[in-house]
């Protein structure tokens, strides 16, 4: 009857007996030709369909109770498989502590035992918290500064470990900045398709005129920069009817060795630039009422109909990302098209969008590593007007949204010289504030290359602190009275 229905039916096959379950929830619109398939015992999934020129690609999920089932949004992690219940008595719980607790010990004793060199070394740290009180200091203030001082330290640990993880962790924000094209701009690359119209009857006898002319805003053509397309190579599609389908490609960039590139400029000078836009007008001998001229527009670097119709390698494409450009060229790709009798105004803006890789160097948060994809953005205004001219069915104004290229540029929130900059604020505030709470204490002359020398490095400094403070030559600072 030309409906289409949303109840759900099922069929028990052991009684073969269809019944309508109870459902809840929001049911999927009704449609043909869709799947639908049990994953587990808790949820069922449909998908795709269509529904007469409609075609779906949702999935909606089921979640199965026995009772009441529910169309759900979401899936909820839970239980998969039913968990078996152990049952184990107090005295089998004790004996297994027991041994395990006495091995534990014995791990423990042997690990003791094995380094006890090093754990001696390591209790020097003893040091640094032990109360050493100045001459005539109370006892209890010592204390407190030795308390606040592990405070602090378990603080600036915890602070530390956190920008840490915010680096790890970072997410990712894009600053966009322009910058100004002196000279000319370049072209888009342009791919006309007129479906269904009546055009050359010998699509590829490049001799016979094109049904598209370009000309420049000086009235100087430029119909050498068209190219005809063998659709043999590869077929673009645009709808679920089959038309008779010819298509050109428009590149500033000629394939001819002897054509200038085409550019434009922001002022018109004859005979010394291309003008400021260009005008493309489409002839046919016989109109159809289902005749449409698709339009799609791509970067001259980033243009894969170079690499279907002509075989070249384009470094900025990956052969993945060519595979699905045809996926989605072949399945009804949506593109701008002018009707008959329409005008097109179209503005483009050339753009750079800098990715960060995922080298780890990135976490730094200087000399990032990126990867630059060239993109277009266009601005598609169309106009119906009658009785354009003579076999002129429509035509487009083509100009350039500004003369700059936008940069899209990605960088990481949070990076490690972001996070050197807190921990050295830190570090000076809590320095700050034990000097004014407890007074200022001089640290020790020696620094880490006096304290880790080796060899005869070592032995010259010691050689030269005996040759330098001697008992009967000059103090020793901070210890001897001057």
């Amino acid at each position: 009857d030309g409906q289409y229905y949303t109840t759900l039916w099922t069929l028990d096959t052991h009684t073969w007996v269809w019944s309508v379950p109870l459902t809840a929830g929001i049911m999927p619109r009704g449609r043909v030709g869709f799947s639908i398939g049990q994953i587990n015992n808790d949820y069922a999934v449909l998908c795709f369909g269509n529904a007469e020129r409609s075609f779906f690609n949702d999935i909606d999920v089921l979640k199965l109770s026995g009772t009441t089932d529910k169309w759900v949004q979401n899936i909820t992690a839970g239980d998969r498989y039913n968990k078996a219940t152990f049952s184990i008595s107090t005295s089998t719980i004790a004996i297994i502590g027991g041994v395990c607790g006495g091995v534990a010990c014995f791990i423990c004793v042997y690990i003791i035992f094995r380094y006890r060199h090093r754990i001696q070394k390591a209790m020097y740290i003893h040091r640094y918290l032990t109360i050493q009180a100045r001459s005539g200091e109370p006892l209890w203030a010592e204390a407190v500064r030795i308390v606040s001082k592990l405070f602090l330290l378990l603080l600036f640990t915890a602070f530390f470990v956190f920008l840490i993880i915010q680096v790890l962790e970072s997410p990712k924000a894009i600053y966009t900045f322009s910058k100004d094209i002196s000279s000319d701009i370049s072209l888009p690359d342009i791919r006309f398709c007129l479906r269904g119209d009546k055009v050359q009857e010998k699509i590829t006898d490049e001799s016979t005129d094109s049904p598209i002319s370009c000309t420049t805003s000086d009235g100087i053509p430029c119909n050498d920069y068209l190219t005809l397309l063998d659709l043999s190579y590869h077929q673009p599609k645009f709808d679920i009817f089959s038309y008779d389908t010819q298509c050109y490609l428009f590149r500033g960039y000629s394939f001819k060795d002897d054509l200038a590139p085409l550019q434009l400029s922001s002022i018109s000078i004859p005979q010394a630039n291309n003008g400021t836009f260009l005008d493309f007008s489409f002839h046919v001998s016989d109109t159809n009422d289902d005749g449409r001229i698709y339009i799609s527009f791509y970067h001259p670097e980033r243009d894969p109909n170079l690499n279907r119709y002509f075989g070249q390698n384009l470094p900025s494409f990956s052969d993945q990302e060519i595979d699905e450009w045809v996926l989605k060229d072949t399945s009804r790709v949506p593109a701008d098209y002018l009707n008959p009798s329409e005008v097109a105004y179209v503005d483009y803006q050339f753009e750079v969008t800098d990715s960060l890789t995922d080298s780890k160097w990135n976490y730094f948060g200087f000399a990032s590593q990126y990867n630059s994809t060239p993109q277009i953005t266009t601005t598609f205004q169309k106009y119906s007007r009658g009785g354009i001219s003579i076999n002129t069915v429509s035509s487009i104004i083509l100009s350039p949204a500004s003369f700059t290229l936008i940069n899209h540029k990605e960088q990481r929130i949070y990076s490690l010289v972001n996070a050197l900059g807190f921990i050295g604020g830190l570090y000076g505030l809590i320095t700050a504030i034990q000097a004014a709470v407890f007074g200022y204490r001089p640290q020790s002359p020696f620094g880490i290359i006096h304290h880790w020398s080796f060899g005869h490095m070592k032995r010259s400094i010691d050689r030269g602190l005996k040759d330098r403070f001697g008992k009967y030559k000059s103090p020793v600072p901070l210890v001897n009275p001057v």
